[in-house]
């Protein structure tokens, strides 16, 4: 029994660390996560999937809920005058103005991108190598904070997603 309990908190508090770390920009948190199906098997792998989901909704949503102004201050205290002057320029910006000032902003060719920008998330998500973009972390934050992306639709995007690899673990194990 005490054993069982042992294991119990330590796979409760290990989750919980995932969930932090994978939330984390730059973090490589696929990796954390693809480490811990492996070692503990696909017996754990329903609840992997839910901790990467909820860490990056975790993510996106501070991005979401991050203030433009203070936004703006931290831009602006690294020195990235041009990124700080477009936050603020677009922080009051409709979805449709924001999505029309980018699309002017590049001649016109991000509106495949902007059109398909769900998928593109998708893809970004899971694409080798994604922690030089910051990770899933990173990705999901700064979803939140371009406010191109809602939250249902982001949530129903991620759960798609990330679902793969634990899926096939599990399977695995059946």
């Amino acid at each position: 029994v005490y054993k069982r309990q042992m294991l119990h908190r330590a796979i409760v508090s290990g989750t919980a660390v995932y969930v932090v770390l994978m939330a984390i920009p730059f973090v490589p948190g696929a990796e954390i996560g693809f480490t811990l199906l492996t070692a503990m098997g696909g017996a754990l792998a329903p609840l992997i999937y839910l901790a990467t989901a909820v860490s990056l909704m975790v993510a996106f949503l501070i991005g979401r809920l991050l203030p433009p102004t203070l936004l703006h201050k931290g831009l602006s205290g690294m020195g990235l005058k041009r990124a700080a002057a477009f936050v603020q320029e677009t922080s009051e910006m409709t979805n449709d103005d924001l999505q029309a000032k980018l699309r002017s902003m590049t001649g016109g060719k991000s509106g495949w991108l902007l059109r398909y920008r769900y998928v593109a998330l998708a893809l970004a998500v899971n694409m080798p190598g994604n922690v030089v973009l910051g990770g899933g972390g990173g990705i999901a934050l700064m979803a939140g904070v371009s406010r191109l992306f809602s939250p249902l639709t982001f949530l129903l995007t991620i759960l798609v997603a990330v679902l793969p690899v634990p899926l096939l673990f599990f399977l695995g194990s059946l």
